[in-house]
């Protein structure tokens, strides 16, 4: 049970790295190799590499609540990993609370740029009393093995990335997967909206979370958002985790203001660190 909230945060952050080392693992052969994916440990983290991405945003560092050296280090030896592995473009995401000293300062000094910030929410669940009931004709449930691969494009059509056939072979990979549910919402017969949660011990996290344009403004991710709540529940976690763009401060995003509707509380900022190589 954390006593701090840098406790807290350290178990968010590590939900987040595990769920996506897990992705990565899960990722058929076939769409590894396409795509150059590979996940490996960094420091207390996760390093994923993706040379062949077609979005331009999957190789990552994050998870790093316990960097030993200094930051120059930090970002010489992700410059490596990344350069061993033919990736060009990857972002450095640190929480502000395990930045090491000078972290900033060290960025702007060897060009890394900032980009937009996220917001890490959570809540206990006990705290949480929400229901996963829809309203209206919109149906919600776990999604089917044989519905993978549609429910993954789903998401990254959703997300506005290109459609790509690796990519929809890696998301189905949460799928019907141990550690894993993953949910759909119908309007009707058409799959409109999409999520997924990942138990990690007593730690949830919410990922994958979208809706396709036209269905938008009709309340689907709050609904997918407590339906993943509950299973959450169920599997007896204790802790749901999630992150969402900030947008402003003035005006946060939508999917920030989603999961704060649902319960979840601020846990802090984090800013992702673009590392050109």
């Amino acid at each position: 049970m954390p006593t701090t909230a840098t406790e807290l945060l350290r178990i968010a952050e590590h939900a987040e790295a595990d769920a996506l080392a897990d992705l990565v693992g899960r990722t058929p052969a076939q769409a590894r190799a396409a795509l150059g994916l590979t996940a490996e440990a960094f420091a207390d983290g996760v390093l994923v590499s993706m040379p062949h991405d077609p979005t331009d945003q999957w190789s990552r560092v994050v998870g790093v609540t316990r960097w030993m050296g200094n930051a120059d280090d930090l970002v010489a030896l992700a410059r490596e990993r990344f350069t061993r592995s033919g990736v060009r473009r990857a972002s450095l995401q640190i929480a502000p609370a395990f930045e090491p000293d000078g972290w900033r300062e060290t960025c702007e000094r060897l060009g890394l740029s900032a980009g937009p910030a996220l917001v890490k929410v959570g809540a206990k669940l006990e705290e949480l009393a929400v229901s996963a009931a829809p309203t209206g004709p919109m149906t919600v449930r776990a999604v089917r093995p044989e519905e993978a691969l549609s429910w993954s494009a789903t998401m990254f059509e959703a997300f506005g990335d290109p459609a790509d056939p690796h990519l929809a072979a890696m998301g189905a990979g949460s799928v019907d997967a141990d550690g894993w549910v993953a949910l759909g919402a119908w309007d009707g017969a058409d799959l409109v909206g999409v999520g997924a949660v990942s138990v990690r011990g007593p730690a949830a996290e919410l990922f994958g979370g979208a809706t396709l344009p036209r269905a938008r403004r009709r309340g689907v991710q709050g609904v997918l958002i407590r339906a993943r709540i509950e299973a959450a529940r169920r599997a007896g976690c204790r802790w749901v985790f999630a992150e969402a763009a900030l947008g402003s401060v003035d005006r946060p995003g939508q999917s920030l203001r989603n999961l704060r509707r649902a319960g979840l509380r601020d846990l802090g900022l984090r800013t992702g660190w673009t590392l050109t190589v």
